[in-house]
């Protein structure tokens, strides 16, 4: 179980496997945000046969975009709040949804509760959680999504999401 510990300079101190302090992503922070989506992406079965030079200019410049839109928070190490141990995007919630856009651990930090206290801090309780950027991880990992309430829809970015509950009728985006 995360619990919140204190609040200091807009970072709040999660108990977790490993101690973690939850921050808004800064400017420097961005590279490696930006670097290690765009290359977990790359994975994705959809994106396998996109030439490179499409590719990575094209999804770093869906990456930003969903960046300026969204807000992003940052697992740090609670004494070197620069060494970075995860990020998760997500956006405000549209038509009473929560969105995720992405959210990554670093392979050393996983199996730590780490994302699940990133998830905890965007979205509390509520579920379900879509994911605008299912990649190859996702396809591999359906239970842990359940867990977690989410369910991938890229549709979300194009305004195109509906659930069966809607019979198609109602966009969430």
């Amino acid at each position: 179980m995360q619990v919140a510990r204190e609040r200091e300079h807009g970072a709040l101190m999660i108990d977790t496997a490993l101690p973690i302090v939850l921050r808004e992503m800064r400017h420097a922070d961005e590279g490696w945000v930006k670097r290690s989506w765009a290359g977990a992406m790359r994975h994705s079965p959809w994106s396998r046969g996109i030439p490179d030079e499409i590719y990575w200019p094209s999804q770093y410049l869906t990456i930003s975009q969903i960046l300026a839109q969204a807000s992003t928070i940052v697992a740090v190490n609670p004494h070197d709040t620069d060494h970075l141990y995860a990020s998760c995007t997500f956006g405000v919630p549209i038509a009473g949804e929560s969105v995720l856009h992405w959210v990554e651990v670093k392979a050393e930090y996983r199996q730590l509760g780490i994302a699940s206290a990133l998830l905890l801090a965007a979205f509390g309780g509520s579920r379900p959680i879509y994911l605008t950027q299912p990649s190859d991880w996702t396809s591999r990992h359906q239970a842990l999504l359940a867990k977690h309430g989410v369910v991938p829809s890229p549709y979300v970015l194009l305004g195109t999401h509906t659930t069966e509950r809607d019979n198609g009728r109602a966009q969430v985006a």
